[in-house]
């Protein structure tokens, strides 16, 4: 047997290396190991997400069918955001419940955000304001919309029909032409690059 620079392939006589079925046993046991290591991983993933009760681990743990019926829940919001924008440009609304707040490395399920009011809320509240265009697929650009009473800057969510993205941008452009765009907080430059 020769290989493609005509000499001696995997097999031919005065090879050094194992026949091409060792080599292929050896493969399928390497990945029969591996495959069962993922298993075992993935198996142990799910049992610790089974334990959750937040509609993440919920999202993890669904069947394609489940997602299915889910996913038909969110065409049926499209649609009614589409009849919506049939005579509305755009939608305004908070980008989030709270201006800029400190860094906090500790997990999310355990992190508590100032409420501008007093008190505080809980992460994932967060992205309440987000969930018309994320679950629509509708696009949203947020945009500077001045600074709060403790001086620190607060956005606009500007939300578009489905697949018009030019939609919110340009509205986020006419708005920082009549209101001037991002304000800096006292105490802070803005970065150069």
């Amino acid at each position: 047997m020769l290989n493609g620079s005509g000499g001696p392939g995997p097999g031919a006589p005065g090879d050094e290396g194992p026949p091409p079925y060792e080599v292929l046993a050896a493969l399928v046991a390497s990945l029969r190991r591996e495959l069962t290591e993922a298993a075992g991983a993935l198996a142990q993933a799910r049992a610790e997400l089974a334990n959750r009760s937040d509609y993440f681990a919920k999202g993890c743990l669904s069947d394609f069918a489940g997602w299915q019926q889910q996913n038909l829940k969110r065409l049926a919001y499209r649609a009614l955001w589409e009849t919506f924008f049939e005579s509305i440009d755009v939608f305004l609304l908070p980008t989030v419940f709270t201006t800029a707040f400190p860094h906090d490395r500790r997990p999310a399920e355990t992190r508590m955000i100032p409420l501008p009011e007093g008190g505080s809320g809980p992460f994932w509240n967060l992205i309440a304001y987000i969930s018309p265009a994320t679950l629509t697929g509708c696009p949203a650009t947020t945009a500077p919309a001045g600074l709060s009473k403790s001086g620190l800057p607060v956005g606009l969510q500007i939300v578009g029909p489905y697949l018009e993205d030019a939609t919110p941008i340009a509205f986020a452009q006419l708005l920082a032409r009549e209101i001037g765009g991002f304000q800096s907080p006292g105490g802070y430059r803005r970065a150069s690059f």
